[in-house]
């Protein structure tokens, strides 16, 4: 993992030849690298080399791909609920994306990644800790209570233990650091590009999990959230009914490449109730804040091709 971001880097030096080397050391990778290069999605038809297909996609896309193979094959076999949760932050990564790119932001590529692990460690605890996550989620009745039941079950929170098997795994710092919760109270505004990508990544999950606890009726919840990341992201309500339109229908698609039906998903479900309920108008948004369709949202669908 070390390796595939060096050499993905913004500043890297290497050509794709370098990186084609990394990657076929290890077949999995390969032919997922393949099988995308030859999607419908990118229409470049029977792609075999290896370097072609990097070339194709582009680094941004090859190191998604990368990380998202490796969420995959961890919790491979995994349970019904793992799989749904697995959805759920892929969700909260579109989500993500989608909030930097309307707030016209830097790192939008960065902070899909940044989504998509942000729950880790509750991941891994759900995956190989099954009792002690039946008892913490016994404890839990909101983001509070989870936190403090998984501090005295665990004895640390879910996000340092994504943190410490996040370092084990070499991952970069920003993406350990935006595995914490969003702060308590209202985010202060903030220049740090880095800092932002956390907080969008943890405002998203965060929006996730009130979805989850409370369904089509979370608007109190909701509006608890967008206050206090007001000064940070300043989301109207139609913004948001854009964004979760996009998030939804893409995650759908996710849901059917891990063997789900989305029908099935509550999570889903409760979206699009929320969606038909408050009757977002995305047609209010101006023409160049349009949200993108799956169609146009590659960097998101790069492990759904």
């Amino acid at each position: 993992i070390d390796d595939v971001f060096r050499l993905t880097s913004s500043d890297s030096k290497r050509d794709a030849k370098a990186l084609s080397n990394l990657l076929a050391k290890d077949v999995t990778l390969m032919q997922r690298v393949l099988t995308m290069a030859n999607s419908a999605m990118y229409g470049a038809g029977n792609v075999t080399n290896l370097s072609r297909a990097v070339v194709l996609l582009g680094l941004t896309q090859v190191r998604t791909c990368v990380l998202n193979s490796l969420l995959r094959t961890q919790f491979s076999g995994g349970s019904t609920e793992l799989h749904s949760a697995m959805v759920a932050s892929f969700f909260s990564a579109v989500l993500s994306k989608e909030l930097i790119r309307h707030s016209r932001l830097p790192g939008v590529e960065e902070v899909f990644v940044c989504g998509m692990f942000h729950d880790l460690g509750k991941l891994l605890v759900m995956h190989y800790l099954a009792e002690e996550y039946a008892e913490i989620k016994r404890r839990s009745h909101d983001a509070n209570a989870e936190f403090a039941a998984c501090r005295d079950v665990l004895g640390l929170p879910y996000h340092e233990v994504g943190q410490q098997v996040g370092k084990e795994w070499k991952l970069p710092a920003h993406i350990l650091a935006a595995m914490a919760p969003l702060p308590r109270g209202k985010v202060p505004a903030t220049e740090d590009s880095i800092e932002r990508l956390g907080l969008a990544a943890a405002f998203c999950n965060a929006l996730v999990a009130a979805i989850e606890r409370s369904g089509a009726e979370s608007n109190l919840e909701l509006e608890k959230l967008f206050r206090r990341v007001g000064d940070v992201f300043p989301v109207s309500r139609e913004m948001l009914g854009a964004l979760l339109t996009v998030a939804a229908e893409l995650s759908g698609k996710y849901a059917t490449l891990l063997g789900i039906s989305p029908d099935s998903l509550e999570f889903l479900r409760d979206v699009n109730a929320m969606i038909d309920i408050e009757c977002f108008d995305a047609e209010g948004l101006e023409a160049n804040e349009a949200p993108a369709t799956a169609e146009a949202c590659k960097p998101a669908m790069s492990d759904v091709a």
